[in-house]
């Protein structure tokens, strides 16, 4: 009789260069199957649970390392075909530009951070909600 591997929430993460908190929430969401340690709560996972998930959600396993996938997945064929595919990237945002100088941020976030305003105001201003902002008018930078 074989036991069934287990692994900790902290340790899936780790391997797949998530943060545990994002593991945590699709085990709380019933996205991805876990056991929860009575003692200290901890979050576990087991690896048929991982090879359920890598199936429907492999957006999340890949452009991973070779070896990190084998020792949560063990199945050398899907492991193969997951650290080929491409790496998930996190979305940024829009590139926004203010109108008075000309200059491009890379997001709202950055535009406020650089002229010192809630990032609010500068999504209001770009979605047509207000019309200037304190620091003058922006709008979104759409490629040609």
């Amino acid at each position: 009789m074989s036991q069934e591997a287990v692994f900790p929430a902290k340790q899936v993460a780790r391997m797949l260069g998530v943060h545990r908190q994002t593991v945590n929430r699709l085990a709380r969401h019933r996205l991805l199957g876990c056991y929860r340690h009575c003692k200290d709560r901890e979050v576990l996972i087991s690896r048929d649970h991982l090879l359920k998930f890598s199936a429907t959600h492999p957006q999340y396993f890949g452009g991973r390392p070779y070896e990190n996938l084998m020792r949560l997945l063990d199945d050398e064929k899907l492991c193969s075909k997951l650290a080929q595919l491409p790496r998930r990237e996190p979305n940024n945002g829009k590139p926004v530009r203010h109108i008075e100088s000309g200059k491009i941020y890379a997001s709202g976030r950055a535009a406020a951070r650089a002229h010192f305003i809630s990032p609010d105001s500068v999504c209001y201003c770009c979605r047509g909600y207000n019309a200037t902002t304190q620091a003058g008018r922006f709008e979104y930078v759409y490629p040609d």
